[in-house]
């Protein structure tokens, strides 16, 4: 992996933090608050994601043969350590035109002497914070 410095961290991504309240139905309901900015470096990942000719099902089918879906798009994220995330982070992707949301997949990992996280994070589709 590239060494990585402070230099590199220019994506803005904002922590999402979840507050549960209950819903008086002995559930609760989740509801999403932006959290602390924080400034990330982040790769797409291409391949290896999993998905496999084999796979069973799909949304469509044609007489020509299966139709692939298309994963949801994989980053390689990177931010300085001295954060605690929570195992089901989100995070909000400040671009220019949009913005996007990241969900968490595995666990962060300490790279280069527990200066860094390193974790990788899936795009999730547009959701309502109600």
């Amino acid at each position: 992996m590239k060494k990585v410095t402070t230099k590199d961290l220019k994506e803005s991504l904002t922590l999402m933090l979840c507050r549960k309240q209950d819903d008086g139905a002995g559930g609760w309901r989740e509801n999403w608050r932006n959290g602390p900015k924080l400034w990330a470096s982040l790769w797409p990942i291409i391949g290896g994601d999993g998905y496999h000719e084999q796979d069973p099902g799909g949304p469509m089918a044609s007489q020509c043969g299966y139709v692939h879906t298309l994963p949801p798009p994989r980053y390689r994220v990177v931010i300085r350590a001295g954060i605690n995330l929570p195992p089901n982070s989100r995070f909000l992707w400040h671009l220019r035109q949009e913005s996007k949301y990241l969900l968490l997949v595995n666990s962060p990992v300490f790279i280069q002497y527990h200066r860094f996280l390193s974790m990788v994070m899936v795009e999730e589709k547009k959701w309502e914070n109600s």
